[in-house]
């Protein structure tokens, strides 16, 4: 994880649907501040890609606040609120899966 460097992730939508989404890191401060590109076709050089901005705030007590952001001109206002959408039920869900693996590994350890 580097300024420069490149990431790729698949969205699984369905039994069948795979969507491929790739980019590169912009801007990366450890732990709290990551700014990255997006898209979901191969770019040209001179072809807009969205940033998203993630800043990560420490709460205590385990608790962290995350400020997420998707920026850029890809597509018409409408479609970033409904991927903003998309965003939260993700977020949602990997906390979900994070509070499952969480007690897992509590459960593990006491036996």
């Amino acid at each position: 994880l580097r300024p420069g460097g490149a990431w790729q992730a698949v969205m699984l939508v369905g039994q069948e649907t795979e969507l491929l989404f790739s980019g590169a890191f912009l801007e990366v401060e450890r732990p709290r501040h990551l700014v990255m590109t997006i898209t979901d076709r191969i770019p040209t050089a001179d072809e807009p890609v969205d940033t998203l901005t993630v800043d990560l705030d420490d709460l205590g007590d385990g608790r962290t606040r995350m400020a997420f952001s998707q920026r850029g001109s890809t597509m018409p206002a409408e479609e970033y609120e409904r991927a903003m959408r998309g965003w939260l039920i993700f977020f949602e869900r990997l906390g979900e899966h994070l509070a499952t693996r969480e007690l897992k590994s509590r459960h593990d350890s006491d036996t």
